[in-house]
Parts: C-alpha cells; structure tokens; sequence
C-alpha cells in the first residue's frame, strides 16, 4: 500500500543522491515478509540471510574477509579457500585467480577475458558506442566509471598534489601510484625472475615472458602480441595507416620513433656517439652497420698499445 510506495521512493532519492539514512525499522513488504536482516554497511535491509550476503559480495566486497582454508562454506575454493555465497561468483573466482581460462573471446581482436563483462565492456572500444555523456561538456564515454573519473576533473576542489614535483591528482590512488616514482618503491615482484615493478600492470605484462602468452590476436593474419599496443601498430601494416606525419617534409610513418629518427635529418641531431672514433651517428643501427676506417684505425692502434705493454 501507501507505506511500501513511500519506502520504495524513499530508495531511489536516496540512491540517487548518495544520502545515507539510519536503518529504517524491521517492516513487512508486499509478501509480508519482515526485512530483519540488515547490512551493517550501508542502510538497507533484506528478508533473508542469502539476499544479504548476496549484496554484501556485490556491493562491499572490501568488507569480506577471507576464511581460513577449512573447506566450510557452500561454495568453497580448493586453492586458496576463499568462500563465496553462489556458484558461478567461485566458477569466477578461479578462472581469474587460479587456472588463467579466458573463455570470452572478442571475435573482431581476439582478445580474451575470464568474465563475460570484461568482453562486453572491451567490445564497445570496437563499436565507439559511448552512452555515458558528461552534462558539463558533453564528452562521452564507453563506461560509468570512466565518466566518473572525468567528472572529477571539473571539481577543482580535492586535487590531490604531490609535494616533490608539484604534479596533482584526481584520484588519491593515482598520487600513492605516482609517488612510488620518487621513492622508488617497488612492491609487485617477478616470483620468476625477481625483477620488481612499480605497478602491477608493469608485472601482468613482464610474466607474459615467462608464460609466452600473447592475447592480443591479428584477425587478417594470425599473428599474437604480448601487448595490445603491439597490435595497434601491426594492424597498420595491413591498412597501410601512417599516423605520424613529419611537418618539413611530409612524409609519413606507422610509429612514432621512425618519425623521431627521421627528423634527426632534418634537425642535424646526432645522439649516438662512437667510443672509440668519436665520430656521431643519428642512430645506433648506422654506426654498427656502417663502421667507420677511422674508427678501425683507432681500434688498430690501440691492440697495438695494448700488446707492447
């Protein structure tokens, strides 16, 4: 009736507008059930034990602490005895955590993902289908949390400023990342190789090394890369794109460092110096396939020094 409008109501403005309310009372709803189990986190209640916990993984997974491998629980992980409420979250839980399956395959880069909303999201990259849109200036974007995060960008207040360089932030999150530059933290390890990484993207990407994957598939020939940038400027071979234009000349190029080498004709900079000739090159590649007879002199005479010592 009247009361079971007024709390439904009550929802949506409160949603909406991120109000948090005391825990209203235990009443019935339509079915006259009584809400008598609340969560502890946020204001709502639920009629029954499994709703509840169902909510708290959804919507406070940061409140849930892990079990002790006991092998209690309905739906329990025999690797690292993590507990969960539904079957399909532990089916979740260790392809993305344990065995590495990637079922859900984009069928226009070949990119895979263990859960079918991580393809979803990454298939709106292909169809540029951009439905959150900022009222401030109109730019829009493929995901909420990306319209989000841009959104912050136009409250000035709560920047978040790095004390050694002056750099600010949107995010508190991104500041702790970024000062890990100057402290030279290092927290994500290789277990491989024991080479240590700031971010942990760094890490995901160096260990393709060691396990040879390679997700990022070309649909017109086959060939895999470790990195999706990688497939970008493959993909130009086959369409012939070449973005970077060179503004002396007009020539134009797939990658930006090939454009970077070619300006150093027209610039005069010469970067790569020999050691032994002290004669300058604009890259590397000439001076170790185009050695110079000075050079050779100066190696010449400096075995000769060296043996009659």
């Amino acid at each position: 009736g009247m009361t079971s409008l007024l709390i439904a109501n009550l929802t949506i403005y409160t949603s909406r507008f991120k109000i948090c309310l005391p825990h209203p009372p235990a009443l019935p709803n339509a079915a006259g059930n009584t809400r008598a189990f609340p969560c502890t986190q946020c204001r709502f209640s639920f009629t029954a034990q499994l709703y509840l916990s169902k909510h708290v993984e959804r919507s406070h997974p940061q409140s849930i602490k892990v079990r002790p491998r006991t092998g209690e629980g309905p739906h329990c992980c025999s690797e690292c005895g993590q507990n969960f409420t539904l079957s399909c979250n532990l089916k979740r839980h260790e392809r993305s955590s344990h065995t590495g399956q990637r079922p859900f395959c984009c069928t226009q880069c070949g990119q895979s993902f263990n859960q079918s909303v991580g393809l979803k999201r990454h298939q709106q990259s292909h169809t540029r289908e951009k439905p959150y849109l900022c009222t401030e200036c109109g730019k829009s974007f493929c995901w909420s949390a990306g319209l989000k995060r841009h959104q912050r960008s136009h409250a000035r207040d709560g920047l978040y400023l790095c004390t050694d360089c002056g750099k600010s932030f949107i995010q508190s999150g991104a500041l702790k990342r970024h000062q890990q530059i100057h402290t030279g933290e290092r927290q994500y390890l290789c277990t491989e190789c024991g080479k240590s990484f700031i971010w942990s993207h760094s890490l995901r990407q160096h260990q393709r090394i060691h396990s040879g994957e390679k997700p990022y598939c070309c649909s017109q020939c086959g060939k895999s890369f470790v990195l999706s940038e990688q497939l970008k400027v493959h993909m130009r071979t086959h369409t012939g794109e070449k973005p970077f234009l060179c503004t002396e000349c007009g020539e134009s190029f797939r990658q930006s460092g090939d454009l970077k080498r070619h300006e150093r004709k027209h610039t005069g900079f010469r970067p790569c110096r020999c050691g032994e000739c002290g004669k300058s090159f604009t890259n590397n590649d000439k001076h170790s396939n185009k050695i110079t007879s000075l050079c050779l002199f100066f190696l010449f005479n400096k075995s000769l020094f060296i043996n009659n010592d």
